[in-house]
């Protein structure tokens, strides 16, 4: 009896070994897997960063073009306006003149 359970313990414990392997290697088999899954994830962050990074360059060098395009239509308006207002006073003071010697002459 004793011999036959010592047997039995024997077969049980090899039966243990190869399910304890077995198990093992599924654990390493799956923190691979989560690894790679961790590692894939880092590379995909960082191309959606690199990506992000672009953009914003491209939207920074726009807002440059704009704030530039803004700040040439504003000298060209002050441009225009002082222009359009030496127009104005000019043609202000002739008509005065004109309506001075109108009276001068009505005098």
């Amino acid at each position: 009896h004793m011999e036959a359970a010592y047997d039995k313990g024997v077969v049980d414990a090899a039966e243990a070994k190869t399910l304890t392997d077995a198990q093992l290697g599924q654990a390493n088999e799956n923190t691979a897997n989560m690894k790679a899954a961790y590692y894939r994830g880092i590379a995909d962050a960082l191309e959606a960063k690199a990506y992000t990074d672009a953009e914003l360059d491209e939207a920074n060098k726009k807002s440059a073009h704009m704030k530039s395009a803004t700040a040439h239509m504003m000298v060209a308006y002050d441009k225009a306006t002082s222009n359009a207002r030496l127009l104005f006073d000019t043609q202000l003071n002739k008509a005065n003149t004109e309506t001075a010697h109108m009276e001068a002459a009505y005098d």
